[in-house]
Order: structure tokens, then sequence, then C-alpha cells
């Protein structure tokens, strides 16, 4: 594998990291809202 390779390949590891994280991100931030609103129907 040469330079530019080794490069692109970082690069995308990166990105691919990223985006894990802010999915996790959503699903924990969906979750907190499925709770509130169960929580709000129960309550109402």
């Amino acid at each position: 594998m040469n330079e530019k390779q080794s490069e692109e390949m970082k690069t995308l590891k990166a990105e691919k990291n990223k985006l894990r994280e802010e999915e996790l991100v959503l699903k924990a931030e969906k979750a907190k809202i499925e709770q509130q609103v169960k929580s709000g129907c129960m309550s109402g």
C-alpha cells in the first residue's frame, strides 16, 4: 500500500468512527424522547 492509499484509509476510518459516534448520540436522544413521551402519556 502506498502513502496516498494509507492516508485515504486513515481518513475513511476517522469518518466511520465519527458517524458511529453520531449514531450513538442520536439513539440516546431518541431513547430520551421516547421516555419523555411515555411518562408524559401516563401522567396525562
